[in-house]
């Protein structure tokens, strides 16, 4: 057995000439420089929540699903069936069911004025008291104008439109976040973590809800939830609601004459619209090259309103014939899958939903007793409610910029 040997060291590095600045830092001996101005991309969630913001009514909802009504004008458009000639006694009406006896109609088409002899059983509708008298026209359009009951008469049948019903789902939005006690308690150039992490999973809670808003589908499956099976509910966003003002461009930006034209449908309904009289008003959420192209119609007169009394938001505005149109540029409409669209909202139909006692509750140390992590969690069981006439809001994409 041989005697101890001692350890050779090993040696250091020998550096030629004069040290440099680059032997130092490879050495790990300088010391950073790390601005304590950090900087997000989002430092919070007000900028991106412009549509939510904008929300007037916030009702809580007793149930996950809630329900409204709407009540449409009397159907008063009619479509005739069969050609008729102007001396003819009878029409087949395709809407027989909505006419009695007494109504006056109008051919849109020729302008002749009749009335509806008998209240009828069937398309076979009797006709009478032609005024201007022409020949009827397969799929001429007759609209209802008024009623015209003779000198002696027993009061006329009733006819009632019924309401339609609506529904939808709150969602439960959820966002947990978390560090070790080790991490919690150390500096870092960013900050102390339980701060810096709380604040980044508030702006990614709030702007899940608005992306759910502007997007969101609604539906509901009873055993669909990915864990433990169980129910899993969807809000139906904007996108969802607005059906009838739906406008795809093609690729192509839409002329002043045809963009006012689009208005003009939107403005004719809602409370928000010229129909209920007073001066219309609108809301339109828009991505960059939407606010360019407006700017160009409005020969960069666009008005901007600071944050006021309007929707609690700094818009702009632009008068048109029809009403007048706030414009916001969101800030998520310049990101991609946005930039080509826009949403047009009145926004006197809309309410915020939260479950009852589930709005938005930050509960904190939610962590299994014993645990060296701290986990804390935000959530919001919340829906859309677009009550009224869905023909009160538009949704535009489909413009030749990349989406």
């Amino acid at each position: 057995m041989g005697g101890f040997a001692p350890p050779v060291p090993t040696p250091p590095t020998v550096n030629a000439g004069p040290r440099t600045v680059t032997q130092t830092d490879a050495a790990g001996s300088l010391i950073r420089d790390v601005s304590t101005d950090v900087q997000f991309e989002h430092a919070e969630a007000a900028p991106l929540l412009a549509f939510t913001k904008a929300i007037r009514g916030k009702v809580p909802a007793t149930q996950r699903k809630f329900e409204w009504k709407f009540i449409k004008d009397y159907p008063r458009d009619l479509t005739n069936e069969a050609a008729a000639t102007a001396a003819a006694t009878t029409l087949t009406i395709t809407e027989w069911a909505n006419l009695i006896a007494g109504m006056q109609l109008m051919n849109t088409r020729t302008g002749e004025i009749f009335l509806v002899g008998a209240t009828p059983t069937t398309s076979t509708v009797t006709i009478g008291s032609r005024a201007n008298a022409a020949i009827m026209n397969a799929g001429d359009t007759l609209r209802i104008i008024s009623n015209a009951q003779e000198e002696v008469h027993s009061l006329p049948a009733i006819r009632s439109q019924a309401e339609s019903s609506f529904f939808n789902y709150t969602q439960w939005f959820e966002t947990v976040w978390g560090y070790s006690l080790r991490d919690g308690n150390s500096d870092s150039y960013v900050g102390k973590d339980p701060v810096v992490e709380r604040k980044k999973a508030m702006v990614r809670h709030n702007q899940d809800i608005e992306e759910a808003f502007i997007n969101g589908y609604r539906y509901q499956n009873s055993t669909a939830g990915a864990v433990n099976g169980s129910e899993i509910t969807f809000t139906g966003g904007a996108r969802y609601w607005i059906q009838s003002n739906y406008w795809h461009l093609g690729g192509n930006a839409p002329t002043e004459a045809q963009f006012f034209e689009y208005l003009a449908y939107i403005f004719e309904f809602g409370e928000g619209g010229f129909s209920r009289g007073g001066v219309g008003k609108k809301i339109a959420f828009c991505s960059p090259w939407w606010l360019a192209l407006l700017e160009s119609f409005n020969k960069g007169k666009l008005e901007v309103y600071q944050t006021s009394e309007k929707v609690g938001l700094t818009v702009s505005e632009m008068q048109c014939t029809v009403g007048s149109l706030m414009v916001k540029l969101h800030p998520l409409f310049a990101k991609p899958g946005y930039r080509d669209k826009m949403l047009i909202l009145d926004l006197n139909h809309i309410r915020y939903r939260n479950h009852q006692g589930l709005d938005t509750t930050i509960e904190e140390n939610v962590q299994l007793p014993g645990d060296s992590v701290r986990r804390h969690h935000v959530y919001t069981d919340c829906g859309l409610e677009f009550n009224g006439d869905e023909r009160a809001h538009g949704w535009v994409e489909g413009g030749p910029v990349t989406a």
